[in-house]
């Protein structure tokens, strides 16, 4: 038979502690109980104010997020065409210096004009200029010639600036994939043909143009 254990024997400080909680009374239990759950509660609603806080801060930093890629995003453009004008209008020059996001932002334009054009729009026809609530004045549409023009060489220098996709879209906008033989440069061939046939399910057919 094994012999009973013996409990170790309680320090002092426990003693005393068993001996305070010994000699409370009902209602001291009670309010020591009731200043615990205050406590708790009040924890608790500190926790609730500081998540409060983070996700207000979350939700102002995706806000600031979403309106920067609206604003340097090439496919949502000022509808006014500012930076168009000015490109064809003003002194020339080698605008591909100015950056991929300028240029980018300027082959957005040319889509938007050149799909006014194809659509009929009246160039008088007038657009909300960025940061207006009213129209004042119309809407930039250059010659399509023009357009051509300035797409070939956003176009050439896409294609040897490895960023090949972007000018392939630009061709597709514009219609004129067919240039894109004489255009494309030998050492990205390769990644050309494999975008254009990853693009072959999204194109229409012959039922779907009829």
């Amino acid at each position: 038979m094994l012999a009973a254990t013996k409990a170790p024997p309680k320090s002092k400080e426990q003693r005393e502690k068993e001996a305070i909680e010994a000699a409370k009374t009902p209602e001291q239990k009670k309010e020591e109980e009731k200043e615990k759950k205050a406590a708790a509660d009040k924890a608790e609603a500190e926790m609730s104010e500081a998540q409060k806080d983070e996700k207000a801060e979350e939700d102002r930093k995706k806000k600031e997020e979403k309106e920067y890629q609206v604003e340097t995003d090439p496919y949502k453009a000022n509808r006014s065409r500012e930076c168009l004008l000015f490109r064809i209008e003003g002194t020339g020059g080698d605008f591909t210096i100015w950056g991929f996001d300028y240029v980018r932002h300027l082959a957005g334009e040319i889509i938007y004009a050149y799909n006014a054009l194809t659509a009929g729009l009246d160039s008088d026809d007038e657009m909300e200029v960025e940061g207006d609530d009213e129209p004042k004045e119309p809407e930039y549409l250059p010659p399509k010639e023009t357009l051509f023009s300035l797409a070939d060489a956003i176009i050439k220098f896409q294609l040897n600036n490895n960023e090949q996709i972007q000018a392939i879209d630009l061709m597709f906008e514009l219609e004129r994939t067919h240039d894109l033989v004489a255009l494309c440069p030998a050492d990205a061939c390769e990644r050309i043909s494999l975008y254009l046939v990853s693009m072959v399910s999204y194109q229409a057919t012959v039922e779907e143009k009829n």
